[in-house]
């Protein structure tokens, strides 16, 4: 397979490792419209598998692509269409996901001519930003980071909520769990407990100075609708806004039941960028 090459009229160069801080400098520029990449990024932190591109036109840097197992970029319509070309060239049977703005998805799969059988969510992103956090529900919880022995019984929960949300298994379960595992150990997962059981978890999928996307979040099945979720959620939305501005969730548009939980928190839409598509490839 051909590493770098032309591709919508510029050229695609594999990002190597060295050069992975100043793209993310160059994502937090405007970190609510790129923080899917920058998630992917940050998640894995390394480059050496040509799976992360930078794309070049007439001279210039003009944006950032991932291509692996997950498709996601940077940079427009221009990028997505270059990287979608070169997912055509390169073959995609590894591709499972693709993500991004909902035009910039169709440019990419116009462009890679995939006519695998897919399934296309659209998601919409809530913000909550500093001084509109709602009071939270009286009385404790027991939040805090993950521990790594936690890591087994957090991915059966990370299996079964995805499961839950997309109704089909976890696409390269292995890799998921490497990606759970180096989240724990950055204390990106946090969870409550009751009686030395994990009740509630909720992930920091990315985090820039500006912004904290949360992901995963999952109360057990049994609790739901007693406040607990919402206890938890809102003590650690509480702490994150100590440090960050802003706070991000994404909820899928076929979830709207959903819209009044974060709502009463207080996250509100936010549909400044356009809403994002997810398109999962069936196995």
């Amino acid at each position: 397979m051909k590493v770098s090459g032309s591709y919508n009229g510029g050229e695609l160069r594999p990002l190597t490792t060295e050069e992975l801080p100043q793209t993310l400098s160059y994502l937090a520029a405007a970190p609510l419209r790129n923080l899917i990449i920058i998630g992917f990024l940050k998640s894995d932190g390394r480059c050496d598998d040509n799976t992360v591109f930078s794309f070049w036109k007439d001279g210039a840097y003009k944006g950032v692509g991932l291509l692996g197992s997950a498709a996601a970029w940077a940079g427009g319509v221009e990028v997505a269409r270059a990287l979608g070309e070169k997912a055509r060239e390169s073959g995609t049977s590894q591709l499972n996901t693709v993500v991004g703005l909902t035009d910039e998805v169709e440019a990419f799969l116009q462009a890679s001519r995939d006519n695998r059988s897919r399934k296309t969510e659209t998601h919409l992103l809530y913000v909550l930003r500093r001084g509109e956090l709602n009071v939270p529900p009286p009385g404790p919880v027991s939040l805090r980071p993950a521990r790594r022995e936690e890591g087994e019984e957090l991915f059966r929960i990370h299996s079964d909520l995805f499961f839950e949300l997309v109704g089909s298994r976890l696409p390269e379960p292995e890799n998921s769990k490497q990606r759970l595992l180096r989240r724990i150990e950055s204390g990106k997962i946090w969870i409550a407990c009751e009686q030395d059981k994990i009740v509630f978890k909720a992930d920091l999928a990315t985090e820039t100075a500006e912004i904290v996307f949360i992901e995963a979040v999952w109360t057990i099945p049994d609790l739901r609708g007693q406040g607990i979720g919402l206890k938890a959620l809102s003590a650690l939305c509480a702490h994150l806004l100590d440090t960050h501005p802003m706070l991000v969730i994404s909820l899928g548009k076929d979830r709207s039941h959903l819209e009044h939980f974060y709502q009463r928190i207080g996250f509100k839409y936010h549909g400044d960028y356009g809403d994002y598509t997810v398109v999962r490839f069936k196995q």
